[in-house]
């Protein structure tokens, strides 16, 4: 099946239903079709074939879902980029993918002209959001014939996705159309959704996960998925209050933010079934937050832009506060040692993944693939431990494991520790080079009550009842906020640079 065929169901059944709702803006199916059908004549006229990578970088807007609609028809290949990208690292996807064309909002002009002046298989720089002086290049008027779905190839490219590229260079993530497809249905079985869900996603659809786990599902399911312009969390209940999600996805930092707000309590949520958090550490206090206020237990998710959600606690089943629930439908995990072996129940190891909706490797980057999927099993550099009734728990990420007098320390273990003193709202461990014991932790700790002191030796003698000595930070460091990225994560790049400050001083 070709992707723009996914909302065929909705379109033939329910055509002026909203297929989304982008800001205030609501878009039916009929207008999904008949728009991203002018799209996709439009970008034969330029010469877009299948095959061709096309660059899409914006905010969210009504147009996007419509572009990668037309792009799948055409069987291009769409690379969307974050929105928050400086002009050097848009520049290096585009320059990696071989982009042929440029697709951008008018907010993002001045950036994108910087990243394409030295990107050379760019032949042409489109904003989507304008028909003035500076955009039209659109030429709906020369597209007279209607342009049918190309015949795809289940292993033919949909999507190149870019990671962060925290330790390297960022690499480009290959959805295949089976691959892309599967994600898409394995999603809508996990979380039992039907026409009648209203989806809210608080991320970008210029990132994976709000494109395949929350819009590519509500099309396919035939129900409405509903996005922000911009995340802003003085306009979310509003939100709420007036289209009445059934489901919703927002980051950890996001939800403590929602929760804190006055306008929680004066709004009538009682549409939501089932909210979901993850890409960062979920926190005992978040999910007895989240309890106190919603009155049904949030679930918590892990996934990777590598394969998409792979651990998570679906409706309807029994919830553990800190588990990461089950594998979801359509994948197997494993907890393998630094042999490939697997370890035995209760004990910490890498957790791999195998599942259609795995990526087909990394663009022209066979290296690293071969690396990084092993006899089909993708290796997911996540640390986690299973228990008796088959519920995972994250321990970490293996590239941020600290190794002080050559004692493995998991920044979560110690995180979680800490977390558990009602003074500390939240926290962020780190460590850093030492001479003599190679790793030192440093603390960095986020009050509940801003103007409190920090008293360290309360805290460290606190945290050592619960966790071991070696375990234990070398410095606390109390701050006003921690740092994160536009996706709601603990911004350890940042903490890092932080901590090669602070610890240095006494």
């Amino acid at each position: 099946m070709n992707l723009s065929n996914i909302y065929k169901s909705a379109l033939s059944g329910t055509p002026d239903k909203a297929a989304y709702i982008c800001g205030n803006t609501a878009v039916s199916y009929r207008s999904l079709d008949e728009n991203s059908r002018r799209y996709t004549a439009a970008l034969k006229v330029l010469g877009i074939e299948k095959g061709d990578r096309v660059a899409l970088t914006m905010h969210n807007i009504p147009q996007l879902p419509q572009l990668y609609i037309a792009l799948y028809r055409l069987g291009a290949i769409a690379v969307p980029i974050s929105p928050y990208s400086t002009a050097a690292e848009l520049n290096y996807a585009l320059v990696h993918s071989s982009a042929r064309l440029l697709l951008v909002s008018l907010e993002l002009y001045n950036t994108a002209l910087e990243a394409v002046a030295n990107a050379p298989t760019i032949e042409k720089t489109i904003i989507v959001d304008d028909q003035g002086e500076t955009g039209g290049d659109f030429h709906f008027e020369l597209a007279e014939q209607p342009v049918d779905a190309c015949a795809m190839d289940p292993s033919d490219p949909a999507m190149i996705l870019y990671t962060s590229g925290s330790t390297a260079k960022p690499k480009g993530i290959v959805y295949s159309s089976k691959s892309l497809q599967s994600c898409v249905a394995c999603r809508c079985e996990t979380l039992i959704m039907t026409t009648d869900d209203i989806y809210f996603n608080a991320g970008f659809l210029c990132h994976g996960a709000a494109l395949t786990m929350t819009l590519l599902p509500a099309l396919y399911t035939g129900g409405t998925a509903l996005f922000p312009t911009k995340f802003n969390t003085s306009e979310f209940w509003p939100s709420v209050g007036r289209y009445k999600p059934t489901i919703a996805a927002l980051g950890p930092s996001q939800l403590w933010t929602v929760l804190e707000h006055p306008l929680c309590s004066l709004t009538d949520f009682s549409s939501l079934r089932y909210v979901t958090s993850g890409g960062d550490v979920v926190s005992n206090q978040l999910h007895e937050l989240f309890l106190r206020t919603i009155k049904f237990p949030l679930s918590e998710s892990i996934g990777m832009t590598e394969c998409g959600t792979y651990l998570t606690t679906r409706p309807r089943m029994l919830h553990k506060i800190g588990s990461m629930g089950k594998p979801v439908v359509g994948s197997e995990v494993r907890l393998v040692n630094d042999q490939g072996s697997d370890v035995s129940l209760g004990e910490t190891g890498q957790i791999i993944v195998r599942t259609e909706s795995c990526m087909s490797g990394y663009w022209n980057d066979e290296k690293n693939t071969a690396l990084t999927i092993v006899d089909g099993w993708l290796q997911t550099g996540d640390v986690g431990r299973q228990d008796e009734d088959g519920y995972y728990y994250f321990a970490g990420r293996i590239k941020n494991m600290i190794v002080r007098d050559a004692c493995n320390i998991s920044p979560k273990e110690v995180e979680d520790a800490i977390k558990q003193h009602p003074i500390v709202k939240d926290c962020g461990i780190v460590g850093i080079p030492d001479p003599c014991h190679g790793q030192k932790v440093i603390a960095f700790i986020l009050l509940h009550v801003e103007e409190d002191s920090l008293d360290e030796h309360e805290l460290e003698k606190f945290t050592a009842s619960i966790i071991m000595g070696p375990r234990l930070p070398d410095k606390w460091v109390q701050v006003k906020e921690l740092p994160s990225t536009q996706l709601g994560k603990l911004d350890r790049k940042k903490l890092q640079k932080m901590a090669e400050v602070f610890g240095g001083t006494q």
